[in-house]
């Protein structure tokens, strides 16, 4: 490659700053947003599992000659997502006001220990019982400030082509390839030969139904046979999990990486925890352990000379950094004996992966990632390979910001479209579901699969409209269909809606669909939970359906006679997901006169009009 000019060079540094920037601009607003809903909580006494740990008491303070750490202690295992780095606010669990900054320092099974940002704060007596509750998920930002404070020279090599810099190589020596899996379309068959023979990069746009992990799945497997190390990330576990799965009946030897929490059963016996506890070497910890907790014992005993509690804090100390070292032996010795290495884009940057020269990182979800994100795993590799959607769900910005929310996937995609392969074969759903988010979002350029071609209910199965696998319940002429609000809540729920979509989910599971092939999707959290009151088959907001697909989709718009802006339910993105998540039969519900308002549902209404699809609400029918 030529080397970059300095100009060049300069401006990749500026990127950087601006990059930087966007991630502190995203914490402070997350501070802002989330101090009021925290005080809000922390007054009602509320809990949210993942985000609060309760009843706590304080063990001491001048921890490790450090004023301002306080160990806090719980008498059960600590459930929250709370980790190491992130910021949290501590209040009197009696009286809660003043609620107090901190920083995780540690974190073990039943205790917590903080350091408190205010250290004026700490020359009073400490609250007898505390809670503490997540603030800012500061770690996650702070893994992204990190690696892009020390980017590497494959990091920056990415930034080079999203500044368009230069052009991305080819190599174009494999040429037969002797594909493991023999029911890959040539779409998909492509995207995995460009893949093998890009020099830096490729991209594989894979639309709803189109095979894109299949299609991963094989990228993987024919790097394996060239090269030592192979990284596989996503955002997500659950997409992470996904592939792991897929991966674990093959003969690769894989390992997954990350918080044991948080990795699906089905694949914990390739968890790094699971294998380090296998390792010869385990045994030894588990002494260290043993021996650990007598040591503690004998600390607390009350007649103990003061030259005894130097000495056993010593052993202490030594027995804790030789388990250290153990762990960091036995890390190693695993992954040196694993070629795929699964991990979400967070957790890559763990220090146990920082010696490694990974020969290609393979991240999903792509277009759903930040850019800071996604070069945690990009940075630890010669080359790259993108996969995701951008036409579906964007990557999550609590603040908004239209810079932060570009994705590397899409800037790659408009400055080197040779470099991408869509996957345009779908075998979802049918042709008339297929239609009109075809037409809409990919300009026609999607074809149904064979199977999919026949993907439709039997007459008996559909007590609904059998003559087409799309309906839409026009609610507009009834009295009582408004949306509503709980007092104190920024969700939007529909009394009507909700019970027309279980009424209907019945009706199907009546007539011999089992409940595991129906869905129901709402874009309301407060919707989600009303419905959930009425019926047991799967009810998720957009983002949570995401990846997801059943034979029978019901949606609820929510939205009705409000004289409020309904851009949220109107993104193109969202309801692209929204659309593409049914095989059989798509039944929408909704006010046609309030979603008329927007362009893109005025169309899909007419749509349904020139489908037949469209029938007023009539209680008697429904």
């Amino acid at each position: 490659n030529n080397m970059p000019t300095e100009e060049q060079e300069k401006s990749v540094e500026k990127y950087e700053n601006e990059l930087i920037k966007l991630i502190y601009d995203e914490i402070d607003y997350e501070k802002t947003e989330n101090m009021t809903k925290l005080q809000k909580r922390i007054m009602n006494k509320k809990t949210d599992e993942k985000e609060t740990i309760r009843h706590l008491t304080c063990e001491f303070k001048n921890l490790y000659e450090n004023p301002k750490l306080v160990k806090f202690k719980s008498n059960k295992i600590i459930g929250a997502e709370i980790n190491e780095q992130d910021r949290v606010l501590i209040t009197d669990e009696n009286y809660p006001i003043m609620p107090q900054e901190g920083i995780v320092v540690q974190k073990k099974q039943k205790e917590i220990i903080i350091e408190y940002c205010n250290d004026n704060f700490l020359k009073r007596a400490l609250p007898e019982l505390c809670r503490i509750d997540l603030y800012v998920k500061e770690s996650t930002y702070n893994r992204q400030l990190e690696n892009l404070e020390n980017l590497t020279p494959n990091g920056k090599y990415a930034l080079h082509f999203a500044l368009n810099h230069e052009n991305p190589k080819n190599n174009n020596k494999i040429k037969n390839i002797n594909f493991y899996d023999s029911e890959l379309n040539i779409p998909q068959r492509e995207a995995v030969e460009k893949s093998l023979n890009s020099k830096h990069f490729f991209l594989i746009h894979g639309p709803f139904g189109t095979g894109k992990t299949k299609t991963l799945i094989e990228i993987i497997r024919q790097e394996a046979l060239v090269k030592e190390k192979i990284l596989v990330t996503a955002d997500s576990n659950a997409a992470v999990d996904n592939i792991a799965e897929r991966l674990k009946d093959t003969d690769l030897k894989i390992i997954r990486v990350g918080n044991d929490k948080k990795i699906n059963k089905e694949i914990k016996e390739y968890s790094l925890s699971l294998q380090t506890k296998k390792h010869p070497l385990y045994q030894k910890i588990e002494e260290n352990k043993n021996s650990l907790s007598d040591l503690y014992k004998k600390l607390n005993e009350n007649d103990i000379e003061p030259q005894e509690v130097n000495n056993i804090k010593f052993k202490i100390k030594q027995k804790n950094e030789e388990n250290n070292e153990l762990y960091s032996h036995i890390h190693k010795d695993i992954i040196d004996n694993h070629k795929i290495i699964l991990t979400t884009n967070t957790s890559a940057s763990l220090d146990m992966l920082t010696d490694y020269p990974f020969e290609v990182a393979i991240i999903d979800e792509a277009s759903q990632t930040t850019i800071p994100s996604v070069l945690i795993p990009i940075a630890k590799a010669s080359k790259f390979i993108l996969a995701g959607d951008p036409k579906q769900l964007p990557p999550t910005v609590t603040s908004n910001n239209k810079e932060l929310k570009k994705t590397l996937f899409e800037i790659l995609q408009k400055n080197f479209p040779q470099q991408q392969r869509l996957l345009n074969v779908q075998n979802r759903m049918n042709e008339i579901l297929m239609e009109f988010p075809n037409k809409e979002f990919y300009n026609n350029k999607l074809k149904c699969g064979e199977e999919a071609k026949i993907y439709f209910l039997k007459k008996n199965e559909d007590p609904y409209h059998h003559k087409s696998p799309i309906l839409f319940i026009d609610t507009s002429f009834e009295k009582n269909n408004n949306e509503s609000q709980y007092k104190n809540s920024t969700s939007i729920y529909n009394n009507l809606e909700s019970k027309i979509a279980s009424k209907i989910a019945k009706r199907y599971n009546q007539s011999g669909i089992p409940k595991s092939e129906i869905g129901i999707i709402t874009p309301y959290v407060d919707q989600v939970n009303l419905i959930k009151k009425h019926t047991s088959v799967n009810v998720d907001t957009v983002d949570g359906f995401q990846g997801n697909e059943k034979d029978i989709i019901i949606i609820s718009m929510v939205r009705s006679g409000t004289t409020k802006d309904i851009q949220f339910i109107a993104d193109s993105k969202r309801l692209n997901v929204t659309l593409t998540r049914a095989g059989k039969k798509l039944i929408i519900i909704g006010n046609t006169k309030t979603l008329k308002q927007k362009k893109i549902y005025k169309k899909m209404i007419k749509f349904c009009k020139n489908n037949n699809a469209l029938r007023y609400y009539d209680k008697n029918l429904f």
